[in-house]
């Protein structure tokens, strides 16, 4: 049932940890994880804060796990609203209040939050290493379709070639990519939103959810990324 399938795909984790990429030296890159565990165990991020500094009148507040917000946009410890920025590339996020709670997911992931009324969970993964456009969904899915290989209850579905969607968010050019990944006939859906900023790196927002419920999230998830912004 659901639970076994939930629990396999936290065995699954750590096989689907990277995209692999070949390169003389070192001869793989690991850009980024997108199966995940899923209806992980929501709790308490564990970034704490390092230090604070004034830029243009404003305060910046640097955290240990390489991220900076300003100190008038961020939540109470232990929250998951109000806005932040990653660190590379320097992208501007925002969870409208209430709505999202930290999920600590771990490896790669920047940021870790579930959704506080569905089975929906988003993380979000940044890097400093740039890779074309172009080839992000190829890459994306790729590491799905290696991911289900090695177990062999799972099966993914969406293999069409390049982006699904692209859209201009706050004038930066972004990607989706989105497929179905079953775990012993239990199936659920993934929306990745990629941008790749040529001189910064790449920055993936994974969104997932049971199938059935995938739908009903479907304003939750415009309302994170209608908050997309690049910040100068």
């Amino acid at each position: 049932g659901g639970t076994h399938a939930a629990e396999r795909s936290n065995r699954m984790l750590f096989k689907c940890a990277c995209i692999m990429v070949e390169r003389p030296s070192p001869p793989h890159r690991c850009l980024a994880w997108t199966t995940l565990a899923f209806l992980a165990l929501s709790q308490a991020a564990g970034a704490e804060e390092l230090g604070r500094f004034q830029l243009d009148g404003r305060t910046i507040v640097i955290d240990s796990d390489g991220t900076w917000t300003y100190a008038d946009d961020r939540a109470p410890a232990g929250s998951a609203e109000g806005c932040q920025v990653l660190a590379v590339p320097p992208i501007r996020f925002c969870l409208p209040e209430g709505e999202w709670e930290p999920a600590e997911l771990g490896g790669e992931f920047a940021f870790g939050f579930a959704s506080k009324s569905h089975e929906l969970h988003l993380g979000i993964i940044a890097e400093d290493t740039f890779f074309a456009f172009d080839t992000m969904p190829d890459l994306i899915r790729e590491n799905a379709g290696a991911a289900a290989a090695d177990d062999d209850a799972a099966r993914v579905d969406g293999e069409t070639a390049g982006a699904d969607e692209v859209l201009s968010i706050s004038g930066e050019r972004w990607g989706i990519v989105r497929f179905k990944l079953d775990l012993d006939g239990v199936p659920f859906r993934f929306e990745t939103y990629f941008a790749a900023v040529e001189g910064e790196g790449t920055a993936q927002f994974v969104f997932w959810a049971p199938e059935d419920i995938f739908p009903t999230t479907a304003e939750s998830r415009r309302r994170v990324v209608q908050t997309f912004d690049r910040v100068e």
